[in-house]
């Protein structure tokens, strides 16, 4: 009788695991690298090449790990979001009150902006020389206009103002008046709390609103 043959199994548990926690570790260290190059270096000096010698891992590795170089930014600026505390903005879009909502939407960007300003800078500054980077950070900024503009829609709703006329100009304020390159021309010696008391302020008496 011929000897059973034994089945091919899957591999090991831990072989799988310890494989998962090198491609982790690896993710991290390039993710790592990118930022530090971002903020201490420059955009002339950023490059596949010069992350995977910060990281210590070969251009490949990058490459099987996020593509082209716009995923790798597109993934270090997502990780620097959820760090900066760009989660608590869909918490703000629930408010009742929109004057909380206004508040709390203006700090989440301010908070997030000034979490890590020269890397935040660097990608602007990247995003503006590379379609695609350009592309997605269009598509970032769409997101938070649209947010902005729940924000001017309750203040319609709760005070008549702005009239339904001048809702795009409003919308348009809030959005430029929140944006990164707003806060990095401003910011100079003000901290984030303060920067955001005044955009408050000046959305409202703008909008004619009392706060």
């Amino acid at each position: 009788m011929a000897a059973r043959e034994k089945p091919v199994g899957c591999p090991r548990p831990y072989r799988l695991g310890k494989r998962q926690k090198t491609t982790d570790q690896n993710r991290a260290r390039i993710l790592d690298a990118a930022r530090d190059l971002l903020a201490k270096e420059g955009v002339a000096e950023f490059s596949m090449d010069a992350v995977a010698r910060q990281a210590g891992v070969t251009r490949q590795t990058i490459h099987n790990q996020f593509g082209a170089r716009p995923e790798l930014i597109e993934a270090l600026f997502d990780r620097m979001a959820m760090r900066g505390g760009i989660e608590s903005l869909a918490v703000a879009m629930r408010e009742p009150d929109p004057m909380v909502m206004l508040t709390k939407f203006v700090e989440v960007f301010t908070r997030f902006w000034s979490s890590d300003r020269v890397a935040i800078r660097r990608i602007h500054g990247l995003a503006a020389l590379d379609t695609e980077l350009g592309r997605i950070d269009r598509a970032r900024n769409e997101r938070r206009r649209m947010a902005g503009s729940r924000v001017v829609d309750g203040l319609i709703r709760r005070f008549g103002k702005p009239e339904a006329l001048n809702r795009a100009d409003a919308i348009d304020l809030l959005f430029t008046i929140t944006s990164f390159e707003f806060f990095d021309s401003f910011a100079a010696k003000r901290s984030p709390e303060s920067i955001s008391s005044f955009i408050v302020r000046f959305v409202l008496a703008t909008l004619g609103i009392s706060g």
